[in-house]
């Protein structure tokens, strides 16, 4: 089992456009994974981004032995401004990691006035 999680979250972090786009959560830009933390201090910080690791399995066997893993993850946007740089930016940290996006779409919650863009990602392991 490949763990991915964290250095996709580092590279986002290191981005620059990211770094400016995003809220700050304790002086970082606030992209978290799985969810965002519990902080009286910071009640939903908009803009974020939430990292989820969708599947890590293997995808194929040779002698009994994993030959290849898939690995998807979605990376979520989650904001009330136009999502445009900042879409751009995780997609091409995400194809620089040699992930291939597999499904993008704008999604407006009407009750609380957010866009959510969740952007799938792929990647095979040999």
């Amino acid at each position: 089992m490949i763990d991915y999680s964290s250095e996709i979250r580092t590279v986002l972090l290191n981005n620059p456009v990211l770094q400016t786009e995003l809220t700050k959560f304790y002086n970082q830009p606030a992209i978290f994974n799985t969810y965002v933390p519990e902080d009286q201090n910071y009640k939903n910080p908009l803009p974020r981004i939430v990292i989820y690791e969708i599947n890590n399995a293997p995808s194929s066997y040779a002698d009994n032995d994993i030959y290849s893993q898939t690995l998807r993850f979605q990376i979520s946007i989650f904001t009330k401004y136009n999502p445009t740089a900042i879409k751009k930016a995780v997609d091409e940290e995400m194809r620089n990691l040699g992930f291939f996006r597999t499904s993008s779409s704008d999604q407006f919650d009407e009750e609380t006035k957010t866009i959510h863009i969740p952007m799938r990602y792929r990647k095979e392991f040999y």
